[in-house]
């Protein structure tokens, strides 16, 4: 299970499980000075050095709302900075650069978020701006070649100097195109539901995560508890393409094939309704704005004596004015007591 991966694993194997045609790359811990470098880069080979440059094209897809106003910088494996460095194209989606292989074929680094903190009880980041250290004769070659016609190196993989600054695939954009795309799958719904596992918190409000535009929406959700546990797990809600009023979500019962029952109301949706400190039931009038992604963080509560087995029901998401959408619920039961 997941819940037994560190957070290094959990980043590999999404990336890994990913199709050919995703373009993403596996995702590792590195060791460096993130004082000097900021905390995220990308590992390159180059393979042909004959050249004054090499191109490298890196599928990043940042969730940083403008990569081009950040620096990036190029090392050599030793550390050295490369000064010639020319971004011919910088996207949240993707960036092509070249640089010049000073130490030669073999291995560089790339790192797009290098940053100043300022303070120590309560420190701030200020990401750097682009730095024109190129020389003029050295870039003003490189914008007259043909860019095919430069070697090409290889990104490897995204590395973090730790597993607390890692992105997570939550953090991981889906492209303006595979986004429309997902929409253009569902024509007639104003808003789509994403289920997600605990695990993997949603993390961006305005931006869908790759794996949902590779996935697709309204899926079913699949997932495994112990018994004696609370069992926890998100309803990602993005108002695709409205203002949503009044968004909520009821269930079912969880039963399964042995006729064993989970009840509805051992499930709750701490977004929607809840019991406040005097004891007292509320609801939530909820709203989403166009455009904006709102998690929905449900909980199942299963007894000690709930026995194993698969426990089937729907979760049906609704908003004012709105078609339903149900989204149906496959929770394994472990014989395993929390």
């Amino acid at each position: 299970m997941l819940i037994n991966m560190s957070l290094a694993m959990l980043l590999s194997a999404a990336a890994l499980s990913c199709s050919p045609q995703s373009l993403d790359l596996p995702r590792r811990i590195g060791k460096w000075d993130a004082t000097l470098l900021g905390n995220h880069r990308i590992v390159i080979h180059v393979s042909d050095a004959s050249g004054i440059a090499v191109r490298v094209h890196i599928p990043w897809r940042r969730r940083d709302k403008h990569p081009e106003l950040i620096d990036t910088v190029v090392t050599d494996e030793t550390g050295h900075r490369v000064q010639n460095v020319y971004r011919k194209t910088i996207l949240r989606e993707f960036g092509d650069l070249a640089f010049e292989p000073t130490a030669g074929a073999g291995t560089y680094f790339l790192y797009h978020l290098p940053h100043i903190t300022h303070g120590s009880y309560y420190p701030s980041v200020e990401y750097t701006t682009p730095a024109v250290i190129a020389g003029s004769a050295w870039s003003d070659a490189i914008a007259k070649k043909d860019w095919i016609d430069l070697p090409e190196a290889s990104a490897e993989r995204f590395e973090s100097v730790s597993e607390l600054d890692a992105f997570t695939p939550m953090e991981v954009i889906a492209s303006p195109t595979e986004t429309e795309d997902l929409l253009r799958k569902n024509p007639a719904s104003q808003f789509l539901v994403f289920p997600e596992d605990r695990h993997l918190s949603i993390r961006m409000w305005d931006d869908l995560p790759y794996r949902w535009a590779e996935r697709g929406a309204n899926t079913p959700f699949e997932g495994a508890a112990k018994r004696g546990e609370y069992y926890a797990f998100q309803l990602g809600v993005w108002a695709a393409r409205t203002d949503l009023e009044s968004v909520n979500v009821s269930f079912t019962a969880l039963k399964s094939a042995t006729g064993q029952t989970i009840k509805d109301k051992a499930i709750t949706c701490y977004n929607t309704s809840g019991v406040d400190y005097r004891g007292i039931p509320f609801t939530v009038d909820l709203k989403v704005s166009k455009g904006k992604i709102q998690p929905l963080w449900c909980g199942i509560d299963i007894a000690e004596s709930t026995k194993p087995g698969t426990y089937s029901g729907t979760a049906t998401v609704t908003a004012k004015g709105q078609n339903s959408i149900q989204i149906p619920i496959n929770l394994k039961v472990e014989n395993i007591i929390a």
